[in-house]
């Protein structure tokens, strides 16, 4: 049964409508009965609707739920890319355009292979000399570039450069000039990547009137899923499938528009959409059916900041779960997370731990492991995996060993993979075969240092120019590892040689050169964040190694007194990638000062960004169902401000809570869990437990 809301959005009729939809408030639903009432009461031709959704399994979602509906009204249902290519394909058809491949490239060699060979071209180096993450940072300003329809002829402008960030870089010149030649090899090849697919069409209906026309004016009714989402390109598109005829009924929630780094913007929604569409009516979707008052209430606190929205009131269904808020103080963020998981996990609760950069995720995972509590993470490999951390664990073991080989693990595939990160980070220019033979050198039981002097020599001998490199690298290497010989011994302490190993390697400034500021911020915050645990541990070099793989084994089978074949294993997973789903319980950890908002380094925050940034707060909060913590520093400023307690804390703070935390005022009915000396002595309750 519907609500009076969402009934009058389906009774809709003539004109334009943008439905202003609240997280958990049945829009989906809103939408399939607003298709149906319109092919069944309104006699509609079904071929004259088009629902327009944002991916696949949100597409297919919809139409499973249409069919429950109603089994009789089928209208037409694709993605914005699926209809992007059926439209390239039909113009094809008609000879208007020149036919080319769909490249969807799942595995992303080819196009990645493109990206290198145009930046390879544009900066004057070698292919083998272009990191992964350089690569990255190129189709991420592709990506931004092709959102916003800006052809390589346009990048370089002021404009152009703006969208990137590229305006003070000194580089920008050659970004721009791979972005050209890239687009020159796609063109020779006539091949084009789900990217293109909206953009192409879009640059084909400016260039050939005819296919504007044919495009425009087919359909009566445009129905448009998670409208907060949209980017340049795809709004032209939209408009010109509009053209003079057909209703726009657009529904989203701007509160919920955090993919800008796609090109997206809550400007769509706030402004751009009654210019574009004017007349249009505009319905909200209030109520929730997710969570309770509490959340709600906290929620709408938080995002009611923003300047760019549009007003709306978050109100939590009469059905509704009791939602419990939790704001916890603590000086270990990962250790708190650990214990609420294990009691949510102990009451078989769906459990999420939601963070917004993936370095934030390791102490999480180190003391998950530390309790036996198995976990997915989705969006990184578990911290024990990734190559920089394997590398640094190598150079430790190494330090602190007394002989030069089988140091690294007991086991030999750990052996192995630990090897190859060290010669894989930071960089020493080895071939992939090179690698392969490393690794099978480790893992049989070889010397490492024996495979490493072997090929030193072979290298040395050689007059190929990338040989010669390889050597050169090879021989620091070698200085390298007999230099942490000699620094290190068995009892030296691990956080001591991990910060020793950071600065030695000159890790800040080879991430510095092979990614961009934003990547390499948070690789060097992932390698403190180690350190940190390490001297909370007191742990000698070696010791620790052997600590954090036995960690990883822990974690990986779980070794607590739960019964985990019957408890759901919690997820990891950033912020970004939580929209659209709920959890029984939400944890959100280390919500400090430079984390939410986040800022990278010393390039501080603009407004639109922190916007985003509360944007995404909001939306991590919002997936919970019963209950959210929320984890802080011990921050007594922002406890004094929730309790009501005058004067400033008499102690100073290494930490300090997130800014956001602090403009949320309504924080009655929330539990607070903090340790009763962080009160003054006037006022020192016991302080109350984690629920």
């Amino acid at each position: 049964m519907l609500t009076e809301e969402q009934q009058a959005v389906v009774n809709h009729r003539d004109g334009h409508a943008l439905v202003c939809a609240v997280p958990g408030s049945g829009k989906s639903t809103t939408m399939q009965h607003l298709a149906v009432h319109l092919i069944e009461k309104e006699q509609v031709p079904a071929g004259e609707i088009l629902v327009l959704m944002f991916n696949k399994d949100a597409e297919t979602a919809f139409k499973n739920r249409m069919q429950k509906i109603s089994s009789r009204a089928k209208p037409e249902i694709r993605t914005f890319h699926a209809k992007a290519y059926h439209l390239l394909t039909e113009m094809e058809r008609r000879d208007w355009l020149e036919a080319w491949e769909l490249e969807p490239d799942n595995g992303g060699f080819y196009w990645r292979g493109q990206a290198k060979k145009a930046l390879a071209k544009a900066f004057s180096k070698p292919e083998w000399d272009l990191s992964q993450e350089e690569i990255d940072t190129f189709t991420g300003y592709m990506t931004i570039w092709k959102a916003f329809t800006c052809t390589p002829e346009k990048a370089g402008s002021t404009e152009g450069l703006m969208l990137v960030g590229l305006t003070d870089d000194e580089n920008a010149g050659q970004w721009v000039s791979a972005y050209r030649l890239f687009e020159l090899e796609r063109e020779r090849n006539c091949k084009r990547s789900f990217d293109d697919l909206v953009y192409d069409l879009v640059l084909a209906m400016r260039h050939e009137p005819r296919i504007r026309e044919s495009i425009a004016n087919r359909y009566r009714v445009l129905i448009v899923d998670e409208f907060q989402d949209v980017n340049d390109g795809q709004m032209e598109l939209l408009t010109t499938l509009a053209g003079n005829r057909a209703q726009v009924i657009a529904v989203g929630d701007d509160d919920q528009s955090i993919y800008g780094f796609r090109g997206a913007s809550p400007n769509y929604m706030t402004r751009e959409f009654a210019k574009v569409f004017p007349g249009a009516k505009t319905y909200t979707l209030s109520h929730t059916f997710r969570f309770g008052n509490q959340l709600s209430t906290t929620a709408a606190d938080l995002i009611a900041r923003n300047q760019n929205r549009i007003t709306k009131t978050c109100q939590s269904a009469d059905q509704t779960p009791d939602t419990q808020v939790h704001l916890h103080f603590s000086g270990n963020y990962g250790q708190r997370t650990a214990m609420i998981l294990d009691a949510a996990l102990r009451e078989n609760r769906q459990v999420a731990v939601l963070v917004r950069v993936f370095h934030q995720t390791a102490l999480v995972e180190i003391h998950c492991a530390s309790r036996g509590i198995p976990y997915r993470i989705e969006g990184a490999a578990p911290f024990y995996q990734r190559r920089d951390v394997q590398s640094l664990l190598g150079f430790l073991a190494w330090g602190a060993a007394d002989d030069a080989g089988g140091i690294f693990s007991d086991t030999p595939d750990v052996s192995g993979k630990v090897f190859r990160a060290m010669l894989g980070f930071p960089s020493r220019f080895l071939t992939r075969h090179r690698l392969d033979q490393a690794e099978r050198h480790a893992q049989e039981g070889g010397s490492p240092h024996r495979w490493i002097s072997d090929l030193a020599q072979r290298l040395a001998r050689s007059t190929d120019q990338k040989e010669q490199r390889t050597a050169t690298q090879v021989r620091n290497l070698l200085n390298d590892l007999a230099w942490v010989r000699q620094w290190a011994t068995r009892n030296t302490p691990a956080g001591k040689l991990l910060r020793t190993l950071v600065v030695h390697l000159d890790l800040a400034g080879v991430l510095k050169k092979i990614t961009s500021a934003d990547t390499a911020a948070d690789q060097m915050a992932l390698f403190g964040a180690l350190a940190d645990y390490a001297d909370q541990t007191q742990m000698t070099a070696l010791d620790f190694v052997r600590h954090i793989q036995s960690l990883a084994a822990k974690g990986e089978m779980g070794a607590g007194d739960i019964d985990y074949e019957s408890a759901p294993r919690p997820l990891i997973t950033s912020w970004h990638r939580t929209k659209g789903l709920e959890f029984d319980t939400v944890i959100i950890p280390d919500l400090s000062e430079g984390k939410s908002p986040y800022i990278r380094g010393d390039k501080g925050i603009t407004s639109e960004g922190d916007e985003e940034e509360r944007r995404l707060l909001y939306v991590a909060m919002t997936r919970a169902i019963h209950h959210v913590h929320l984890i802080a520093p011990d921050d007594r400023g922002l406890l004094y401000k929730i309790k009501g307690i005058t004067g400033k804390p008499d102690v100073d703070q290494e930490r300090v809570g997130s800014p956001f935390l602090y403009e949320i005022n309504r924080w009655k009915g929330a539990r607070l869990h903090y340790d009763r000396t962080m009160l003054p002595n006037r006022a020192a309750p016991v302080a109350k437990k984690s629920a």
